[in-house]
């Protein structure tokens, strides 16, 4: 069962009926599961869904079953301010910008650079406009900005992962768990100081042991004014029948095969004074753009702008950046969009979700061979005068190509 490929299909709403028909045409038989309109696993052995065109261009993200279920029991409303303080690889928050929808904003938080990286590499394959990245250490975040959720997602001992990785077990025991409990214990100290009253928290991790879950929700009770808000099951997981906290979720898997995971919600009190959010569309630390002039660069290409029409661009030498909102006091990173050389505009080729074929600029590609031939670093030939195109397949957008000499490629 374990090699089941479980996965997340991330493209609009409208786009997934194209999405399943490439993942068809690419001889992938997929299930979609009952408890989450957008999981997905992938049925054959025999073919890595890591593969696929729509990994490759940011509609799909392979995650763990139990995964997906810390941002989905947090549940935030559309238009929230979440964060996400413990965020790399980026699968739970790209769940919590999908909830929180554009007009929405998820800050996602990882303070080891390399991990950080990959952070912000898979923001960028997803086009998740919606997110602002920091690299704080979560303990130590500053709080300048509270916010109407917390997703804390800690690291801990990874035991429910011990199925694929066995050696866990005998890393994590005695001594070594001592100063992993003790960060844990911060991460909360934290997660309760960043939220607003009445805001929701969510304590995750992917272990079995009581020391770093159950033990933890009650440390944390008795320590600060927080309520605890029961979870229910949910349909295709299995849970351990002796949790004794039956208010939290204490998943052992699932049918399709998933790791164990602890998930418990926690709400602070409405009680609690709290001090003002401060955020701002202004920030000196920032070299801003005129947005005018950025939206016509993108128009010209045939975009459009209108999911990133509230927010602001900034420049970094070179690199345009898009962000949702400028936060004063925190160090934040917004979307890259491409380079501006003197007058001249170069966008990011990845940029799908601002993509429309009823607009100008576009290629449509029919075969799914003459795909593989663009990634393979071959050109197709186009008639088209533009120096940059559309490109879909079967509907779906892909990303942007390059255009010379009536010839277009996927340049890096």
């Amino acid at each position: 069962m374990r090699n089941f490929r479980s996965f997340r299909i991330t493209t609009k709403d409208e786009l997934t009926f194209f999405a399943e028909e490439v993942l068809n045409l690419e001889g992938f038989f997929v299930k979609k599961l009952s408890f989450y309109d957008r999981a997905r696993i992938c049925l054959d052995k025999r073919l890595d869904i890591g593969n696929s065109l729509l990994n490759r261009f940011g509609h799909i993200y392979i995650q763990d079953l139990s995964s997906m279920l810390p941002p989905l029991m947090l549940a935030p409303k559309k238009g929230a301010l979440v964060l996400d303080l413990c965020a790399s690889p980026g699968g739970k928050g790209s769940i919590l910008s999908e909830l929180v929808g554009s007009y929405g904003i998820v800050v996602a938080n990882e303070p080891v650079k390399k991990r950080y990286m990959t952070l912000k590499k898979n923001i960028e394959r997803l086009n998740l406009f919606n997110v602002v990245t920091t690299c704080y250490k979560g303990e130590e975040y500053p709080e300048t900005t509270l916010f109407d959720y917390v997703l804390l997602d800690v690291p801990c001992s990874g035991w429910g992962t011990a199925d694929k990785n066995p050696t866990v077990l005998k890393l994590w025991q005695g001594n070594r768990l001592e100063p992993l409990i003790k960060l844990q214990r911060r991460l909360l100290k934290k997660g309760f100081s960043l939220l607003k009253p009445g805001g929701k928290l969510i304590y995750s991790t992917c272990t079995t042991n009581f020391a770093e879950n159950q033990q933890q929700i009650m440390w944390a009770l008795k320590e600060f004014s927080f309520d605890l808000i029961p979870l229910h099951p949910v349909d295709g997981f299995s849970y351990d029948p002796e949790n004794p906290m039956p208010e939290t979720l204490a998943i052992r898997g699932h049918r399709y095969y998933s790791q164990g995971f602890f998930i418990a919600c926690l709400e602070k009190k409405e009680t609690i004074p709290s001090s003002t959010t401060s955020f701002s569309k202004l920030n000196s630390h920032k070299q801003f753009i005129n947005q005018c002039m950025i939206f016509d660069y993108l128009t010209d290409l045939g975009l459009d702008c209108s999911e990133i029409s509230h927010g602001l661009f900034y420049r970094v030498n070179e690199n345009v950046f898009y962000l949702p909102m400028v936060f004063e006091n925190l160090i934040s990173e917004g979307l890259f969009i491409g380079r501006l050389k003197k007058d001249r505009f170069i966008p990011s080729l990845n940029l799908w979700k601002l993509m429309n074929k009823n607009m100008k600029n576009v290629i449509q590609v029919d075969n799914i061979n003459e795909i593989k031939r663009l990634l393979n670093g071959e050109s197709l030939n186009v008639s088209s005068n533009n120096k940059y195109l559309q490109l879909f397949f079967k509907d779906l957008p892909l990303c942007l190509v390059s255009v010379k000499n009536g010839r277009c490629l996927i340049t890096r």
